[in-house]
């Protein structure tokens, strides 16, 4: 993250914060943060605690919560946990989180005025086919607003590196709109099947295209088609480019007959370290 500041004239004033984080045992770590900035113009204070908690082998649980105090619209709390595991056949992740009206912190996760909760897990049925899960439910406290939704796919990848995807997609979602794309589109129903299927470029090393196509198995005016693929250039870096037309403009989970977008993107990103990538994207 970059964050640039520039001066405002006016009085001079003071930001300043604290920061700690400790291991007390082998599967307990706690932390907090405080930051307060004394603008005279708009005073504003974040306080936050947060704990992890290993319970089990490539197990853990993390917990945080937070208060903003803002001079225009009060103070306002947000919290989430999640739960993870990874080993050799299970990656999963489990998770929930709110967040005020009133809470304040442009670098958060969670948007004001949500409740948003999930769970994406795969599994290794054999060393090439797994089976991958995905369930959300995401709403607008502002509006009691709820998108539920779930998708199922099964992955096999052949010798040839050939890999096929197959599976489908079921959501709801209330006749208030649970986000600001879907406003004018629901209720809404989405009921699909899907199909994806990657392969390596022949004789291009490092090189793979796919096409996926998706749709409405009630509706066939909902539906999701993509063609893309990646190029690796070099160990850590590599050139990707994808083309999308879908009948949302949320998420394939808002697929409607009401709406439609085409994109496209072109980009190059590189892994310059463990847990960071820097990327440069060009979308229309």
């Amino acid at each position: 993250r970059v964050t640039y500041e520039v001066d405002q004239g006016g009085d001079k004033f003071w930001v300043y914060g604290v920061d700690a984080q400790g291991k007390l045992t082998s599967w307990l770590e706690v932390g907090g943060a405080a930051v307060r900035d004394e603008n005279p113009v708009g005073p504003y204070g974040l306080y936050s605690a947060n704990t992890t908690v290993k319970f089990a082998p490539n197990s853990y649980v993390m917990g945080e919560i937070a208060h903003s105090d803002a001079e225009f619209i009060g103070g306002g709390t947000a919290g989430r946990v999640e739960l993870r595991r990874q080993d050799q056949k299970t990656d999963a992740r489990i998770y929930w989180g709110r967040a005020e009206n009133t809470f304040s912190n442009a670098a958060s996760i969670l948007a004001p005025g949500r409740t948003e909760s999930g769970a994406k897990i795969s599994y290794k049925l054999t060393p090439t086919t797994r089976l991958v899960g995905q369930a959300l439910v995401t709403e607008s406290i502002a509006n009691n607003g709820e998108l539920k939704g779930g998708r199922l796919d099964v992955e096999h990848t052949f010798t040839n590196q050939v890999r096929v995807e197959v599976g489908g997609r079921y959501s709801t979602e209330t006749r208030n709109p649970a986000n600001f794309t879907t406003i004018g589109v629901t209720p809404n129903e989405v009921r699909t099947a899907r199909v994806k299927v990657t392969t390596p470029v022949p004789k291009v090393k490092g090189a793979n295209v796919y096409a996926e196509y998706e749709n409405d198995v009630v509706e066939p005016d909902k539906r999701l088609a993509a063609i893309g693929g990646e190029y690796q250039i070099r160990p850590k870096t590599r050139l990707y480019a994808r083309h999308e037309f879908m009948n949302a403009l949320g998420s394939p989970f808002e697929l409607n007959t009401v709406q439609q977008q085409n994109t496209t993107l072109v980009g190059l990103d590189t892994a310059y370290m463990k847990d960071g990538t820097l990327f440069n994207e060009y979308r229309m």
